[in-house]
């Protein structure tokens, strides 16, 4: 747990991932470091959570995002979605939580502009990514 807020904290650090099989509590891990967050730090100006599954949405993730930074996402098509997500996050500094990721995701595709591979992690400035999967291809993928 110290060990993720202490990664939370360090500026060079943009993607973080808890890659362990199913049923060890990371969702609960999560929980918790949300709770830490709230309380004390305000390092991040939201800290935002989806649910991902194995069964990806992108609609579903823009959704729970937007809802939980006070925006309205109506029937727009989701390269719209995207792109108004991208706006509203872009200046802003914020945790984003995806949890139980179970394939790679495209960032992009929901709003999210990240550039991630084995020489490159750059992502929107002030901007962080949690991710929880019980695959540890998907955390190399996607560049934790």
């Amino acid at each position: 747990m110290n060990d993720m807020l202490s990664a939370l904290r360090n500026e060079k650090t943009r993607i973080i991932g808890i890659c362990e099989m199913g049923g060890v509590g990371k969702t609960t891990m999560v929980r918790e470091i949300i709770k830490r967050l709230q309380g004390t730090n305000k390092r991040f100006d939201d800290v935002v959570m989806s649910t991902v599954s194995a069964t990806v949405s992108i609609r579903k993730i823009q959704a729970e995002i937007a809802e939980s930074l006070d925006m309205k996402l109506v029937k727009e098509s989701e390269s719209i979605r995207a792109l108004r997500l991208h706006e509203t996050i872009k200046d802003k500094r914020i945790l984003i939580i995806l949890d139980d990721v179970w394939s790679e995701l495209k960032l992009q595709d929901v709003g999210i502009h990240f550039d991630v591979g084995p020489t490159t992690n750059q992502i929107q400035e002030g901007c962080k990514i949690l991710l929880t999967s019980r695959n540890e291809e998907v955390c190399e993928v996607m560049g934790v």
